[in-house]
């Protein structure tokens, strides 16, 4: 149980990375792991924040802890 409640826990930080960052705050808020706000967006399939992300923008080349980019967590969304 106490994984699930890591992992809700890490979404909901992920989300909130994510609206944060379309209203405006810095791209350079990270996730754990290195991720940006850009590539939570990506996984998470959210268009319109990853578009917002970009145009204000978002280094869509930055690379997480394990060189994955935005493209590579969209891919996988």
């Amino acid at each position: 149980a106490s994984d699930v409640f890591n992992s809700a826990q890490e979404v909901l930080h992920q989300v909130h990375v994510v609206e944060a960052a379309a209203r405006g705050a810095s791209d350079e808020l990270e996730i754990p792991g290195g991720a940006t706000p850009l590539m939570a967006a990506a996984h998470a399939g959210n268009v319109g924040a990853a578009t917002q992300l970009i145009e204000q923008g978002a280094k869509v080349e930055a690379k997480d802890d394990s060189g994955y980019t935005a493209l590579m967590y969209a891919s996988n969304a």
